[in-house]
């Protein structure tokens, strides 16, 4: 076991680490989205040299913030709907869709509501508000 910390040496230790912690809230960037690769909260990104999943998201919601990896790599998805799209392409769309409808509710803390807007949605749209 350590050495036990007076009083006063632990409060220095907390205040150091809330010091960090302050520096990149307030300017630097946020160290999980370095290791990430993405730009910012919320901006999905295709991750290809990754070994079982497509995408990766640094997911902030409130005070909330997680890492999420989600999609099946090199799985054949529906992708954006095209003009004159097979039956088969739109009921695979609607089944995805209906099976995951549950865990798209949760939002943006869930890897299925990711899937949904970046691999099955129409529009790839992700409004921030």
């Amino acid at each position: 076991m350590g050495k036990e910390l007076s009083w006063l040496e632990w409060m220095e230790d907390a205040y150091d680490l809330y010091a960090e912690h302050q520096e990149w809230e307030e300017g630097g960037k946020d160290p999980r989205l370095e290791r990430a690769g993405v730009s910012g909260y919320n901006k999905p990104k295709a991750t290809p040299s990754h070994p079982t999943k497509s995408h990766v998201v640094v997911a902030k919601e409130g005070d909330k913030i997680k890492l999420i990896r989600f999609g099946q790599k090199g799985a054949k998805t529906a992708g954006k709907p095209k003009k004159g799209e097979s039956e088969a392409m739109k009921k695979k769309r609607k089944s995805f869709k209906a099976r995951h409808a549950k865990n798209i509710k949760k939002g943006k803390m869930s890897a299925a509501f990711w899937s949904d807007l970046v691999k099955w949605s129409e529009d790839g749209q992700f409004n921030k508000d």
